[in-house]
């Protein structure tokens, strides 16, 4: 899945988690994720998408919404 476009977002890895839970509740799989999974998964999708995307991805400093 290409989600260069989406590069801009905050946190873009999250993507994989909104798009796992769609695509599991369209096969009529039970979409709750096994929230014990989550962080792990997140940051295996993560390194995936640095390893592919590289320095395009943005740095998140999650305080910076504060400073305003």
């Amino acid at each position: 899945m290409d989600i260069s476009r989406f590069l801009h977002w905050i946190q873009p890895e999250r993507l994989y988690m909104s798009v796992d839970v769609m695509v599991k509740g369209k096969r009529g799989l039970p979409a709750i994720p096994n929230w014990n999974d989550i962080p792990e998964k997140l940051e295996n999708m993560k390194a995936f998408l640095v390893e592919k995307y590289g320095e395009n991805l943005p740095k998140w400093d999650p305080m910076s919404a504060w400073a305003e």
